[in-house]
């Protein structure tokens, strides 16, 4: 497991986990969120990238725990949006 930290307020994103489906035929990444963001968006621009964009008020990102059981995630980056979050994930 990975600790990681940002900033922010009221929901929160405790963890970020990713575990290889049951049918071999590829990877779940999931978002532990304290309440439902307002909407996503995600995006995969190149083969090694999966861009998220989570939109909520004060999304709190401190403490943050990845815990990577399919070892696919190499890194991860978090920067602040107007009204949420981004998140860049960068594949293995």
């Amino acid at each position: 497991m990975i600790p990681l930290s940002c900033s922010a307020q009221k929901n929160s994103l405790s963890r970020i986990s990713s575990v290889e489906r049951s049918d071999n035929q590829g990877h779940v990444i999931r978002f532990h969120l304290r309440q439902p963001p307002t909407s996503f968006e995600f995006s995969q621009p190149a083969p090694r990238i999966i861009q998220f964009q989570i939109k909520g008020s004060g999304i709190d990102t401190r403490d943050i725990v990845v815990d990577d059981r399919s070892n696919v995630i190499e890194n991860i980056n978090f920067y602040n949006l107007s009204g949420g979050m981004g998140v860049d994930i960068f594949l293995g």
